[in-house]
């Protein structure tokens, strides 16, 4: 009898450098799944993602770019108000909440808006990028 594939137990992986090799690795992986997922199925994906370094990496497959598919889906989502994601966090009644809560919720908006302006600006400069590559 074969021994195929093992599954293995994911745990976090302890050492730094490693643990950046295999997030580089595992992202370049993920965005191919993308890519394989929008040729098979012809559905636009976009894929965001933050590096243990807090550095932003976006990936889209398809026609729609990765802001574009953002504003799709704020659009398209019954919990986000329409105005998109700033009127989302202005939504959040923090007065209506209890003191323990208020103090929660007010954290979870400012790391909300700090995630906002990290996409926006990596967006805007691969938009630049690519303006300036043309």
């Amino acid at each position: 009898m074969g021994t195929g594939k093992k599954k293995i137990e994911i745990k976090k992986i302890t050492k730094e450098s490693s643990r950046m090799v295999t997030f580089s690795k595992r992202r370049k992986g993920l965005f191919k799944k993308a890519d394989d997922l929008h040729l098979a199925t012809g559905v636009s994906v976009a894929v965001i993602v933050f590096s243990p370094a807090d550095r932003c990496y976006t990936h889209s497959s398809g026609e729609l770019p990765v802001d574009a598919a953002v504003d799709r889906y704020l659009a398209a989502s019954d919990d986000v108000p329409t105005g998109g994601f700033g009127a989302w966090l202005n939504a959040i009644d923090l007065e209506a909440a209890g003191a323990e809560d208020l103090q929660k919720l007010e954290l979870l908006r400012e790391r909300l808006m700090e995630t906002r302006q990290k996409v926006v600006s990596q967006l805007d400069l691969e938009m630049a990028k690519s303006f300036l590559l043309d």
